[in-house]
């Protein structure tokens, strides 16, 4: 037999001890390479994917929100402050008021029962004509026919608007700037109906009329309009509608600041004092909002993203003239 050959006897006996070990390290070398290229490269789509949810959440939320600044004031008169901003717990408290029609009613009466008289028809009990001919009613209060018509007519909209579900009547007071909601059920010919508490307003209450022949009138109105506050809580993104208990707007928020810019008086811009309005910085003079909006997201391995955007918004309304 002829004997084997060095490369073949070589084979036959198998890898040494030293080539399975180097064998063995380079596997593992090239092995946490890959594991670490995964791992990253999961990473960074979990971070990408995070920033994505981020900026669509942040996004999607403003796309509402913007909405909702822009109608600020809708249908409203130059007195009535129809977007606010102050400082809550967590963050900004951001309220915009929309009415749905424009023509509010002046308050005629003394509000009582559940009805709000609107006309000086001759079913107005309250009404008094002194020796001079004035009377004790608001100025708008009037029982010629031409304004009893036109009265009726907006009580006729009104009606179909309450019917539709419209139902947030609010009692504002310019004078004393105060207002709150009552609930609407219905019209009469010369008056409105409601249900529920009045709101509070200081000392003189929901009365319009002249003390005395000397007095003053107080311009009282009622407007049907809606109510829209947000704010931060914890995560969330909250609305509460027209006085009602908060609701979940936008989930995974991190922050909700609101600043207000005014226009002053020598034409240029500076941030508003809060709260927002005040004494000296009405609605009125609102050039426009920054609202920076922050969204945190999961992005994976124990990680999450947070990305905050800033909007500058600019209320429609807030130069409109007098409605």
């Amino acid at each position: 037999m002829n004997p084997p050959r060095a490369g073949q006897q070589h084979l036959d006996q198998g890898f040494t001890l030293i080539e399975v070990l180097v064998t063995v390290v380079l596997l593992a070398v090239v092995l946490t390479v890959v594991v670490n290229l995964v791992l990253s490269g999961l990473k960074i789509s979990g971070a990408d994917q995070g920033r994505v949810a981020a900026n669509g959440n942040v996004r999607g939320t403003m796309d509402v929100l913007s909405s909702d600044v822009r109608q600020a004031g809708e249908n409203l008169s130059d007195d009535f402050p129809g977007l606010g901003v102050t400082t809550g717990a967590n963050g900004s408290v951001l309220t915009v008021y929309r009415a749905w029609t424009d023509a509010p009613f002046t308050l005629c009466a003394p509000v009582s029962g559940s009805t709000i008289e609107v006309t000086a028809a001759s079913s107005n009990t309250s009404a008094v004509t002194y020796a001079d001919g004035s009377t004790n009613l608001p100025a708008a209060c009037k029982n010629d026919s031409t304004s009893l018509a036109g009265v009726a007519a907006t009580l006729t909209t009104w009606r179909s608007l309450i019917t539709s579900g419209l139902t947030g009547g609010y009692l504002y007071d310019p004078g004393t700037q105060l207002g709150g909601f009552v609930r609407l059920t219905g019209t009469t010919a010369t008056q409105v109906n409601y249900s529920g508490l009045l709101p509070s307003n200081s000392t003189y209450g929901w009365n319009p009329l002249k003390p005395n022949q000397a007095g003053v009138t107080r311009d009282q109105r009622l407007y049907l309009l809606e109510k829209r506050v947000y704010s931060f809580n914890g995560s969330r993104l909250q609305l509460a509608i027209n006085d009602a208990a908060p609701a979940d707007a936008a989930a995974n928020i991190s922050s909700f600041v609101t600043t207000p810019y005014v226009t002053a008086t020598n034409g240029t811009v500076i941030a508003a004092t809060l709260p927002f309005p005040n004494a000296t910085q009405s609605w009125r003079s609102l050039a426009y909002l920054d609202v920076q909006l922050g969204s945190t997201q999961p992005a994976g391995f124990n990680r999450t993203v947070n990305r905050t955007l800033t909007y500058r918004l600019y209320p429609r309304n807030a130069g409109s003239s007098n409605r």
